[in-house]
């Protein structure tokens, strides 16, 4: 079912004209018909279903006549803060991130990162990452947008304003650790904010791991094996869906 987030609140018996953007995806792209159904989110993150009642030219109204109750955010705020990795997989990370219901997406300039972020091209850069994002929202048929943002330096973040960190080392790996991510996820709460942090191709610095662990962060295997930066969060994100969302 097609599904479209609006910026305006929604309730049933409405009657709605699409903004010309979503109206072409209808009409032109989908080539949908009158009584045609689909899902709208609006403001506050209520879907609701609509059904087609008007197709003309570049116009499309529909009329909300139910809304959905199902749940499919994870029960957590869950921020990914990746060192800037190469090329697209910045764009993988987020599509699929949104996919499995990260929440917020944080790119920083790591150093030993191979690509860095250029102030010259960085709104660019943002505008076309959010796009993904809220295109990956509307095929996994979220209720929230994810946010993507860009840090210059990893001692911009505050870790306070999280209830748990959790930093990805492969060193952790190495040295056969396994038991951390497990205790986090077993501790974590409904509607507390968990912040993953990954490394960019060359890892984190020693220095930047410390800075995060002595502000209470926990240091955690992803498993016994090395796993690259674009895989690594989606492992992340898998376990603790797991964890939370089909192990009870």
């Amino acid at each position: 079912m097609q599904h479209y987030f609006l910026s305006e609140p929604l309730g049933i018996g409405q009657t709605v004209s699409l903004p010309k953007d979503i109206a072409h995806r209808v009409s032109r792209v989908r080539r949908s018909k009158i009584d045609d159904e689909l899902e709208l989110v609006d403001q506050n993150h209520h879907v609701f279903l609509a059904k087609i009642v008007s197709l003309e030219n570049k116009s499309v109204e529909v009329e909300i006549f139910a809304e959905q109750t199902r749940q499919v955010e994870l029960q957590q705020e869950v921020t990914l803060l990746v060192g800037m990795p190469k090329k697209e997989k910045a764009e993988w990370i987020i599509q699929k991130g949104t996919e499995l219901g990260a929440t917020t997406f944080i790119f920083f300039n790591s150093r030993y990162a191979v690509a860095k972020l250029k102030a010259d091209r960085l709104a660019k850069k943002l505008d076309r990452l959010n796009t993904i994002a809220k295109q990956a929202a509307e095929q996994s048929r979220r209720s929230i947008v994810p946010e993507v943002k860009v840090l210059d330096k990893l001692s911009d973040l505050e870790l306070s304003e999280f209830d748990h960190t959790v930093v990805a080392y492969e060193e952790a790996a190495k040295q056969s650790e396994k038991s951390n991510l497990v205790k986090v996820f077993e501790q974590v709460q409904t509607s507390q904010k968990l912040l993953g942090v990954f490394g960019p191709e060359g890892g984190l610095a020693e220095e930047e791991v410390t800075t995060l662990v002595d502000q209470g962060a926990t240091i955690a295997a992803l498993g016994p094996r090395i796993l690259r930066v674009e895989t690594a969060p989606l492992y992340f994100l898998s376990t603790l869906s797991y964890q939370t969302e089909l192990n009870h």
